[in-house]
């Protein structure tokens, strides 16, 4: 923090908030805000033989470091207890676009999560090591048929169960590409998607299944 220099000033008198700390008799300051700073007033006045000039302010806001999250893993679903601020990562490093509360892996590796509000970050969640080598191309307790799989522009989805069924299609970054409500049957039309790895995320009021779909 500075100020321009006063006239006739030989020195300079700072104040600083409660938990803050720093010293300096110069026109600038170094402030190092400890975990116990407070929001306040940075003040500084110019000095001489004659005495101390007029005082001038700068109110400084404090932002608590966000608490360590915790995450924790529901299928191929993670999820953060921070409701806001979430940002995930993998063991190579930031995920773009993933800062949701929820995260839905699409391939293996290890996950955490860093929180940040107001600038301000929390330290790295614990890491969970997902493995998505598990889920089949084909799955016989999934509430629909897809057929063919692997396929090349549409592929047909077929509600076997007769309820009401969201679906959500990941490609293999995580990234939402399509979603839905299969009530009987319906066609995702992919011919404009590259080829490779989706998956896609059955749900209904009682339960979810996570289905891999090829596109060739």
């Amino acid at each position: 923090y500075s100020i321009n220099p006063v006239a006739h000033a030989s020195s300079y008198v700072w104040s600083l908030p409660t938990g803050a700390s720093g010293s300096s008799s110069g026109n600038f300051i170094s402030v190092d805000f400890g975990t116990s700073a407070v929001s306040g007033n940075i003040s500084v006045k110019g000095s001489n033989a004659c005495g101390q000039g007029t005082e001038v302010f700068k109110n400084i806001t404090v932002h608590n470091k966000p608490t360590t999250p915790s995450i924790t893993l529901n299928g191929n679903i993670l999820l953060s207890d921070a409701p806001a601020g979430n940002q995930w990562y993998d063991q190579d490093g930031i995920i773009p676009g993933a800062v949701q509360q929820n995260y839905t892996v699409t391939s293996d590796g290890d996950y955490y999560v860093i929180v940040t509000i107001s600038g301000c970050s929390s330290e790295p969640s614990n890491t969970i090591n997902v493995a998505t080598t598990g889920l089949a191309l084909y799955d016989e307790n999934a509430p629909a048929n897809l057929y063919p799989n692997p396929f090349s522009d549409k592929l047909y989805i077929e509600n076997v169960t007769g309820d009401n069924i969201s679906f959500k299609i990941y490609n293999s970054f995580g990234q939402l590409v399509h979603k839905g409500q299969l009530i009987d049957k319906t066609v995702w039309d992919a011919k404009n998607f590259a080829s490779g790895l989706y998956f896609i995320r059955f749900e209904n009021q009682e339960s979810f299944s996570f289905v891999k779909i090829v596109k060739e």
